[in-house]
């Protein structure tokens, strides 16, 4: 019972907000360069992204929450991104610098990087899962602390999950048109039988009549 009554404590503890500041340096605005905070909920390895929701820069949240800061810019003529990972810890503090990119904060403490390298069969040896994103190292050592860190992983069904990767089409098309069919397929199930294109202009010019489109197909 002593026992129990410790880890209770131990998980309210936790849930004790803690007060953070970070200061996100991303170049000149004026030239485009940009930076956000967002807290990670959860990942999704079905389509390699994060699940997560805006964060302001100051703020308290429990201890133990996961922020990813991500910035882009530069100057007119050039210009860097940079993504961190960091917790909210009491009495910590942090600074990384890359490029045009200066991020830095207290009561936070940083775990991971887009700059770290990491052995990727290493990563896919110890959680199968990272397959899906070998191919984006500025990701995957984000990614593989997070899990290591039990943030909850999320697939697509497996209506999603089966579709054929887009074959037509531009890197960027092809991933737009990838976001398009899943979010569609995701709230009509059924349209993954009908709408079988993997041509990604197909999918970006009528993603406005999709509904339409099922009843044509």
């Amino acid at each position: 019972m002593k026992c129990h009554k410790d880890l209770s404590a131990s998980a309210e503890c936790n849930e004790i907000p803690v007060a953070y500041s970070l200061v996100l340096e991303a170049g000149n605005r004026r030239a485009g360069a940009k930076s956000s905070v967002k807290r990670v909920k959860a990942l999704n390895v079905s389509t390699v992204q994060l699940v997560c929701e805006t964060a302001p820069t100051n703020g308290a949240l429990p201890e133990n929450t996961h922020l990813l800061i991500s910035g882009t810019g530069g100057s007119w003529n050039n210009s860097s991104s940079l993504s961190v990972l960091v917790r909210v810890k009491r009495g910590s503090e942090f600074q990384v610098e890359s490029g045009y990119q200066n991020f830095r904060g207290t009561g936070v403490e940083l775990l991971a990087s887009s700059t770290d390298r990491v052995e990727a069969q290493m990563a896919i040896d110890r959680h199968p899962v990272l397959a899906t994103v070998v191919n984006r190292q500025g990701s995957l050592s984000i990614f593989l602390r997070l899990i290591e860190d039990g943030v909850p992983v999320e697939s697509d069904p497996p209506e999603v999950a089966s579709l054929a990767p887009m074959t037509h089409g531009s890197a960027k098309q092809r991933e737009w048109a990838t976001q398009i069919r899943r979010e569609f397929i995701l709230s009509h199930p059924e349209a993954a039988e009908k709408l079988r294109s993997t041509d990604a202009c197909w999918w970006i010019d009528n993603r406005n009549r999709l509904s339409s489109a099922i009843n044509q197909g």
